[in-house]
């Protein structure tokens, strides 16, 4: 029997040793490792000096000592749990039954474990966690714990097998402990690098961490691909290689020196440098850093800089350019035959060349430094006048622009002299009002010739008693005073190229509607002209010819009556640069057998050669409203009508 009691002893001291290790493996306060710690001492103690049963009866301590591994179970904040094999739970701590939700009164042994689990977990608790424990002896991991109410949350588990002497699991311990704050904040840390990652991938320049021990670079983004065509990979490895085999000997020197220079750097202090360094192609680029201290040693003394490098490769090319060329450009501007003035921003001289000085008639000594003032329209041509000495007043063209000169922005003043021009374009000015002076009167007297004529036919009609040729000369005398209102328009304008027709088209239907005697409502003669309608006088006058016939014939076969009727007339242009011009009347309509082509009026025949002339085309649409369809070309003037 004490063989026996003792090889039990030895059992339970091994499996008290086991637990104790896989206890410490959990995630602790300082306080209940040392408890923990303390309590497994004193049990080994216990065991260690128990040899018979009488001495293991004698010591009562050993109830004490799990009551008070009891306490530090149920004191923990972790879930801690024991199940048998057939996962039924067997005992659940007081924080088991918090995390979960479950009631303190309830009888846990009615529950499984599978019903805390998704089918996720409880798939990974069986088929890895369970065989890994009972192998192993204890399993580890991340997984997820659901609630009565049915809420979800991460959980680090610890599942821990505990085997009889003969090796069967009698039964399984839990240990789970909520790490929803542990997740919320790496999933925070998680987007928050992202975020940096991708402010570094996107930014245009190259950003770098350098550390001024090794002389290397310990992070490099992306861009340094984009700009001189390595890997990050590249100076991150070679680190100090990197840089004495790619910059240019001359400026290696003022790079050392710079890294050099950053033992009395304050924090936040920015330090700058330029550079040429090889790109991967073989090229030189020039870049400039800006360096601040990143992190220091213990003793305070700069560890880390953050910088970065930005491409001016561009900036500097044009800038040795502007000064490798400022010698050409000083003998180009002198050889030129216009003035070149270079004025600062305070409006001041600073260079002349020789032709500013006979613009001004001023000596160099005279000329620079003297305040010129400050130039107020860059990029515009204005007009500058200049007394000069001995010709009096001088016209002078000036054109303005900003360019680099020495090291600073300066106005560049090109001056030409157009006095000569002006005089000659005052001359060209007076001799064309005079011409227009001249139009005028002609379309004037145009004017009151045709309306000589009309008068004269108007007379004539008076007198003849035989209607058909009175209506001839009525006819004769429409087209005579249609062709006169051209001239009027022409006469009333301030462009003797075009005519309003708006304008134009309004006369001519009154001076109609007088002809004929036609007295319709205020609103039963409709104009519409597109607005800003101008056009030539090539066809100002075949088209109000045609007008004139279309009206007149809606008036005397339209309106049986003098007074009831309605007459339109529309003109507007196409997307295709044509006008469209459409006349029709309610009224009478055209005889069914109508065919203009073949009609014997004088005025439709007059109508189609005038649309021939304007090389448009003609249709006739015939229903309760009969209307006259005109198509022609705008001439260019009426494209582009001058206002």
């Amino acid at each position: 029997m004490s063989n026996q009691l003792t090889q039990i002893i030895e059992s339970l001291k091994d499996r008290i040793t086991h637990l104790h290790q896989q206890v410490s493996k959990i995630p602790q306060t300082p306080e209940q490792s040392e408890q923990i710690a303390q309590t497994f001492t004193e049990i080994n103690a216990l065991f260690s000096n128990a040899n018979t049963p009488e001495e293991i009866a004698k010591h009562q301590e050993v109830k004490q000592l799990q009551a008070k591994l009891t306490a530090i179970v149920e004191a923990t904040s972790d879930l801690v749990s024991i199940a048998d094999v057939t996962r039924r739970i067997l005992y659940l701590n007081r924080a088991g039954y918090q995390l979960l939700g479950i009631d303190p009164n309830e009888d846990i042994t009615t529950h499984e474990i599978s019903e805390f689990h998704t089918p996720e977990t409880d798939n990974e608790i069986v088929n890895q966690g369970i065989p890994i424990a009972i192998k192993d002896g204890v399993w580890t991991g991340e997984t997820t714990l659901r609630k009565c109410n049915g809420e979800i949350f991460p959980v680090s588990q610890v599942i821990i097998a505990h085997k009889s002497e003969s090796g069967e699991v009698e039964y399984l311990s839990t240990i789970a402990r909520d790490i929803s704050n542990r997740k919320q904040i790496e999933e925070a840390l998680h987007q928050s690098q992202f975020l940096i990652q991708q402010i570094t991938d996107t930014t245009p320049q190259i950003l770098y961490i350098h550390d001024l021990t090794t002389q290397g670079n310990i992070y490099v983004n992306r861009q340094i691909f984009e700009i001189l065509g390595y890997l990050p990979e590249k100076p991150q490895q070679e680190g100090r290689r990197f840089f004495i085999s790619t910059l240019h000997p001359h400026d290696l020197p003022t790079v050392l020196e710079h890294m050099n220079g950053f033992t009395n750097v304050a924090d936040g202090e920015v330090r700058e440098v330029e550079y040429r360094i090889k790109h991967a192609n073989g090229t030189w680029r020039w870049l400039c850093n800006r360096d601040v201290v990143f992190s220091r040693t213990s003793d305070g003394l700069p560890k880390q800089i953050l910088g970065t490098a930005r491409d001016i490769t561009q900036g500097k090319l044009i800038e040795m350019a502007l000064w490798e060329s400022e010698s050409r450009l000083h003998t180009l501007v002198n050889s030129i035959s216009d003035g070149v003035l270079l004025v600062d921003y305070q409006g001041i001289i600073r260079f002349v060349n020789a032709e500013s000085l006979n613009l001004f008639g001023l000596s160099l000594e005279k000329l620079v430094d003297s305040e010129f003032g400050i130039p107020s329209l860059v990029g515009e041509m204005t007009e500058l006048a200049v007394n000069h000495p001995t010709r009096g007043l001088v016209i002078l063209e000036m054109r303005t622009a900003q360019t680099l000169w020495q090291g600073e922005y300066v106005y560049v003043v090109t001056l030409r002299d157009i006095s000569d021009r002006k005089k000659a374009d005052e001359l060209i000015q007076a001799s064309l009002r005079e011409k227009e002076v001249l139009l005028k009167e002609i379309h004037h007297r145009v004017k009151n010739n045709l309306q000589i004529i009309s008068s004269l036919l108007r007379l004539q009609a008076n007198r003849i008693e035989d209607e058909g040729v009175r209506v001839i000369l009525q006819e004769s005398q429409s087209r005579v005073e249609s062709m006169a209102l051209v001239h009027e328009s022409l006469y009333r304008s301030e462009n003797f190229s075009q005519i309003d027709f708006t304008q134009y088209v309004e006369n001519l239907a009154a001076n109609l509607f007088r002809t004929y005697n036609v007295h319709l409502e205020s609103n039963s003669f409709k104009l519409h002209v597109a607005d800003g309608l101008f056009i030539s006088l090539a066809q100002a006058v075949p088209c109000g010819l045609i007008i004139n016939e279309l009206i007149s014939n809606a008036l005397k076969h339209g309106f049986p009556n003098r007074s009831d009727g309605e007459v339109s007339l529309t003109l507007e242009t196409s997307s295709n640069r044509h006008a469209i011009l459409t006349v029709g009347n309610k009224g009478n309509t055209l005889p069914v057998d109508f065919d203009l082509q073949k009609t014997q009026s004088m005025g439709l025949k007059l109508v189609i050669t005038l649309v021939k002339q304007l090389k448009g085309m003609i249709e006739i649409e015939r229903g309760d409203i009969t209307l006259f369809k005109i198509q022609f070309p705008l001439s260019e003037v009426q494209r582009n009508p001058v206002s």
